[in-house]
């Protein structure tokens, strides 16, 4: 007699534990929060050898092999599997890294970003001040430049970004988990004058980079989007593009600029990796979040969010960004409803385009701030991927399948 097949009502009972982990992680309001994430994960993550005993177990003519049920469960889309990430990240951050290569190697993971880079933000404070430069090389593909925001500027951005409740996010029904569909909005350079308070930013963004880029002078457009996401979050390694690289012909911009409107979350990683490197990034560099930072990275390489601290502190990861490209297609026009990459920015009255646009106000550094005195060393690092030994991953494996790296999202 065949053993009933109750995993539909165990994969329910799964989801409901793990959703409830989740979000004492992304909102705890207490340390004993945090502590009941770790129980409720190892909880699930343990009822996996009762899975595969069941699957032994099971009558019939025909039996299933016992791996069947077992790598469907292991799933990176299945509860499972998104225990088994989110139970490793949690100890990667926690120093536990040789219990979570474990946990990766069930999950069929080949390597991950470093220890050093999924536990950066532990060490967050010795990189968001711009006291000690060492004078990095100028061959690197990012700058970091502190206080680029004043204080009215911050004021000014936050009443627009700031509140997960305003126009902006409400308007595209944004969404960090699941994530909502991408939207950027473009401003063109010849008409920065009749963007008021957002032209003249753009305007000092171009000013002080231009001696690092003089090709800027060649660009058309910018591209406009942000995040507000909680400060646990990340974004996996990706390329900028144009319409997110679904057209044929992949375009980067010449380069994207991170404005940083809050201090917390895990910091931007920059690597050096390029779509057409035979190799994956042996080099990398941590730009942490802090307050009215900026940030430019070569629009051509490889770069992510990585999730931070989970942390009783509530503020989020408000994060601006503008992309510099010399040629970009606008897509749809300013009154379309529907949200998406590169559409025409709104001329009509909607509440945070109307403030952004702003005529009466102009972006303006802090006065005493001077792109010499305010630059700021990223943090450099001399590799980025391990292997599931802990070792740096050798350049002669070649570039391993995107889906077998764990980035801890």
């Amino acid at each position: 007699m065949a053993v009933p097949d109750d995993s539909s009502e165990r994969e329910q009972q799964h989801k409901a534990l793990y959703d409830k982990a989740r979000s004492l992680w992304l909102s705890p309001s207490t340390e004993k929060d945090l502590d009941e994430v770790e129980t409720i994960l190892r909880t699930i993550w343990a009822s996996r050898s009762s899975i595969e005993q069941h699957d032994d177990e099971v009558e019939g003519p025909h039996p299933p092999p016992p791996t069947k049920r077992s790598k469907k469960e292991f799933d990176s889309c299945s509860v499972m599997g998104q225990t088994g990430s989110r139970l490793a990240l949690w100890l990667i951050q926690s120093n536990r890294v040789s219990e979570a290569d474990e946990i990766l190697q069930q999950l069929s993971f080949q390597c991950r970003l470093s220890s050093r880079v999924l536990r950066s933000e532990v060490n967050e404070k010795q990189s968001t001040s711009s006291t000690v430069k060492k004078g990095m090389p100028r061959d690197i593909p990012c700058r970091v430049y502190d206080r680029f925001l004043s204080d009215a500027d911050l004021n000014h951005l936050l009443s627009v970004f700031g509140d997960i409740e305003s126009s902006y996010w409400m308007d595209h029904n944004y969404s960090v988990e699941p994530p909502s569909p991408y939207f950027s909005y473009l401003i063109p350079l010849k008409a920065l004058d009749n963007f008021g308070f957002l032209g003249s930013l753009i305007t000092r963004l171009k000013t002080c980079l231009m001696e690092w880029q003089p090709l800027l002078r060649s660009c058309s457009q910018v591209e406009m989007w942000a995040h507000n996401r909680p400060a646990a979050t990340g974004h996996q390694l990706h390329f900028d593009t144009d319409n997110e690289g679904y057209d044929s012909t992949v375009r980067h911009p010449l380069m994207t600029c991170i404005l940083y409107l809050t201090e917390v979350g895990g910091p931007s990683l920059v690597t050096n990796q390029r779509k057409s490197s035979r190799y994956p990034a042996d080099k990398g560099w941590l730009s942490h979040s802090a307050v009215g930072r900026m940030t430019a990275l070569d629009g051509r390489v490889l770069h992510c969010v990585l999730p931070g601290q989970a942390t009783t502190n509530q503020t989020r990861r408000i994060t601006l960004m503008l992309a510099f490209w010399r040629r970009i297609k606008v897509r749809g026009d300013d009154k379309e409803s529907t949200a998406g990459a590169a559409r025409k920015f709104p001329t009509d009255n909607r509440d945070w385009a109307r403030r952004l646009r702003e005529p009466t106000l102009a972006s303006t550094p802090p006065t005493d701030w001077s792109p010499t005195q305010d630059k700021a060393d990223p943090e450099p690092l001399d590799h980025v991927f391990e292997n599931l030994s802990g070792e740096p991953w050798p350049i002669s494996s070649g570039l391993p399948s995107y889906d077998c790296v764990f980035q801890g999202i």
